[in-house]
């Protein structure tokens, strides 16, 4: 999440259809057979966002305003532990440099009480600084990715520097939807909140599922709602080793198998694959009565806590999506062969 200084507004995007457009690279991946269309923006007019200050008591969308406020996070300045139980120091996750929490309480007893994947959990203060960010409270319209490379404008009034910014966005980047009008989208990326021009996106309806390599984390849409979000490991970085960028779709699904390869045998509940034999499994420890009849009573090679942060950089899987045991049977009560797959930087 990107940190901004604190400020509050609501915004809609009637008046903006003279609006102009952003110019955008020309890359293009061969697997998806995209055209790229350049295209320009000019300045969006201040005046034609229907800004209105609003304070913390004053909530309510009115109008079918799009509502940005402001939440207090906590950032990381060296690699903190994430406990779910404190007193008992149950280490859950590592949240790493730059990276940030929802702030859910002020420290007691030297520990924030921050949002976890929507479970309380706590950090150390000494291992984190406050800050706030920008989100977007209202319903999500719909969900697009980025089909090459492109532009996203975010105003002066949501920008670090009060001035108009430009910033680069790389193809299948994805963006939740909030509002829009002839030409372009108000959306909500994992950094950013501003406008993109139509003509670069995809729209994808029904189930999603996005894999976000940088942020370790898995995000299930359904319908245009967020049914799971949940923390991963995908492959190392290493050539050979990466979870494959693209979007894919799942292709075959299997349960009670293992998964073999050099120096390796490990059994697995679930198996599902959507590029190549890369795809999403269980991984971390835990008894089943299947694998308890063969012998192994016990199965899996990860911790909870090994799962997101940065395990993947240096104990990344072969490019598999690895999972929490009960993650990865949740997302298979949504999902189905065919369901596309979004795995993007």
């Amino acid at each position: 999440m990107r940190v901004f200084k604190k400020k509050f507004a609501t915004l809609s995007l009637l008046g903006l259809l003279g609006v102009g457009i952003i110019g955008c690279g020309q890359k293009q991946n061969d697997n998806l057979n995209l055209t790229v269309t350049p295209f320009t923006y000019e300045n969006v007019a201040e005046d034609d966002l229907n800004i209105e200050s609003k304070n913390e008591n004053n909530e309510n969308n009115e109008n079918s305003e799009v509502q940005i406020i402001n939440v207090d996070i906590v950032v990381a300045h060296t690699r903190a532990e994430i406990y779910g139980n404190i007193e008992e120091k149950e280490l859950i996750g590592y949240l790493p440099v730059g990276k940030s929490l929802d702030l859910l309480s002020q420290a007691e007893n030297g520990y924030y009480k921050v949002d976890y994947y929507g479970d309380t959990a706590y950090i150390s203060e000494e291992k984190v600084s406050l800050s706030t960010a920008y989100d977007i409270k209202s319903t999500m319209k719909k969900f697009l990715y980025a089909k090459t490379d492109t532009t996203l404008v975010i105003p002066d009034y949501l920008s670090e520097t009060n001035k108009q910014e430009k910033v680069q966005i790389p193809m299948l980047e994805c963006f939740e939807v909030y509002d829009e009008n002839e030409i372009m989208y108000l959306v909500k990326t994992e950094d950013y909140i501003g406008y993109i021009a139509k003509e670069n996106v995809e729209e994808l309806n029904g189930t999603i599922v996005v894999v976000d390599i940088s942020e370790q984390k898995l995000t299930l849409y359904k319908d245009n709602e967020i049914i799971l979000e949940c923390p991963v490991v995908t492959g190392k970085l290493s050539e050979g080793t990466k979870t494959t960028e693209g979007v894919w779709e799942i292709y075959d699904i299997t349960y009670n198998r293992p998964l073999v390869g050099p120096g390796y045998s490990s059994p697995v509940d679930i198996m599902m694959k959507f590029y190549g034999n890369e795809g999403f499994h269980d991984a971390t420890y835990h008894s089943c009565d299947f694998w308890k009849k063969k012998g192994k009573a016990r199965h899996g090679w990860r911790a909870i806590w090994e799962m997101g942060g940065d395990t993947y950089i240096y104990d990344g899987s072969h490019g598999c999506v690895n999972m929490i045991h009960d993650d990865v049977f949740s997302l298979a009560e949504h999902v189905s062969l065919g369901t596309p797959v979004i795995i993007k930087k």
